[in-house]
């Protein structure tokens, strides 16, 4: 490959990760939920976050920039190689990728970053609380469950607007 990606400053990570954790999302917003896929001797075990973004091509451009080089200083691999691999992935599906294009997408970069990091979700706020993907169910019966109000009932149901304050807070700390 010629070319080799540039990684970005501690600095510039902050930057960049900071306002994606800290994103409140409305129904149009999207995001990605990663988890480090370390072994737990390299501080992984599986927790994750929720990222979020005012579009996909934002998400996709977070995804490109930094988020691929998360957890990178534990690969043995060669990172700037491991890096361009991300971002020539990302690439090829362009700014807006269709479902099926962005779900190949997300196979593909598991597989690369097997042992590093894994995204588990991406998709619009309003799919999570509302939609009936495998993950979006999972989300919103754990909410559910933790939900003292509702006397901890364990479903999947979608999440009524009164609820959405309390649902966003719950994402902030979902797999930490």
């Amino acid at each position: 490959m010629s070319h080799c990606p540039k990684r970005p400053t501690s600095t510039q990570m902050k930057q960049a990760i900071e306002p994606a954790l800290s994103h409140k999302p409305e129904s149009e917003s999207w995001g990605l939920y990663s988890y480090s896929d370390l072994p737990p001797c390299m501080c992984g075990s599986g927790m994750g976050a929720f990222f979020w973004f005012a579009t996909k091509a934002e998400m996709l451009h977070f995804m490109r920039e930094y988020h691929a080089w998360m957890s990178i200083d534990f690969s043995a691999a060669d990172p700037a190689a491991f890096v361009a691999q991300v971002q020539a992935a990302v690439d090829s599906v362009g700014p807006d990728p269709d479902e099926e294009r962005l779900a190949l997408l997300q196979r593909h970069l598991n597989k690369l970053a097997k042992h590093l990091w894994q995204i588990e979700w991406w998709g619009r706020f309003d799919d999570l609380c509302r939609g009936e993907t495998p993950f979006a169910r999972k989300v919103r019966e754990r909410f559910w469950e933790c939900w003292e109000e509702d006397g901890g009932i364990s479903d999947s149901r979608p999440i009524p607007h009164r609820f959405l304050p309390a649902f966003r807070e719950y994402l902030r700390e979902y797999g930490i």
